[in-house]
């Protein structure tokens, strides 16, 4: 591997993004790439059901938007389609922008950082508060098992 790779591989953070105007965040090593909208290679199984391929692999792509309650996405220039690979699933959704890349030495740099559990909302597992804003998680966990809920309501029925 390269010396780029290696050092992606080794790095620690979170990856900060915007989604209806609101910030939330992930993990750096639960994402598989970040790809523009226009870039991804999107595939239909049915009129409700579609995906991506990357890398040979299929990534379920779900209507973040919607799970959070929030309007339906609109697609612009700054949009980023991320692929994440966690609780041994995979999937996608499209966010409004990135907003950068948090690092985990600058975290315990902020010297006022407090995690605080969160339950009210669905999908959203706790906030992150620093000085100066506020961050949303979302909650994977969650997010894969309604993923297995839908996929079960969308296997043909064998007789």
């Amino acid at each position: 591997m390269g010396m780029i790779q290696d050092s992606i591989e080794e790095l620690h953070g979170l990856l900060i993004y915007e989604i209806n105007g609101e910030k939330f965040c992930s993990d750096i090593k639960e994402i598989s790439t970040i790809l523009k909208p226009s870039e991804a290679n999107l595939k239909l199984r049915s009129a409700i059901e579609s995906y991506v391929l990357f890398d040979e692999f299929e990534y379920k792509l779900i209507n973040i938007h919607i799970m959070l309650k929030f309007n339906s996405p609109k697609v612009m220039k700054c949009s980023k389609l991320i692929l994440f690979e966690v609780f041994g699933k995979r999937f996608g959704f499209i966010v409004d922008k990135i907003i950068e890349l948090v690092t985990t030495d600058r975290l315990f740099v902020e010297k006022s950082l407090d995690l605080i559990p969160h339950s009210d909302k669905n999908f959203i597992s706790s906030i992150l508060k620093t000085q100066n804003r506020i961050i949303y998680m979302i909650d994977f966990e969650k997010i894969t098992k309604e993923l297995d809920k839908l996929s079960g309501l969308l296997q043909p029925v064998h007789n």
